[in-house]
């Protein structure tokens, strides 16, 4: 009778198991700040401003837009505006809002890193 080998363990370790490659590293360069106002990214396309810092700032639309990809756009607050641009360092699904038709919305939250006006 041949030998029989003990069953291999093909369980994957659960990420908590698993120590995080940045784990205790701050990728942020610079401090972020909350702000206010809208951002209007394209025409018909307005959305909030999340945070910004001396590097960039974040927004929220449910616009799409694509990360390596350089956006001029105007924030607002109040009768204030003032032109940005910027370049998508990152981009991601934040959360989809459903209206009461059951139509669902979605809504990206995308970080610029501020590039020099064109």
């Amino acid at each position: 009778m041949g030998s029989v080998l003990p069953a291999r363990d093909t369980r994957v370790p659960s990420r908590a198991r698993v120590p995080s490659r940045t784990a205790g590293i701050e990728r942020r360069q610079a401090d972020r700040q909350t702000a206010t106002g809208s951002v209007l990214i394209s025409p018909g396309n307005e959305g909030l401003f999340v945070d910004w810092s001396a590097g960039g700032f974040a927004v929220e639309t449910n616009l799409a837009v694509r990360v390596g990809g350089t956006y001029r756009l105007r924030w607002r607050l109040g009768e204030t505006s003032r032109p940005l641009a910027g370049i998508v360092r990152w981009s991601r699904l934040s959360r989809t809002i459903a209206d009461s038709g059951g139509d669902v919305t979605p809504v990206f939250r995308s970080g610029f890193e501020l590039a020099e006006q064109a």
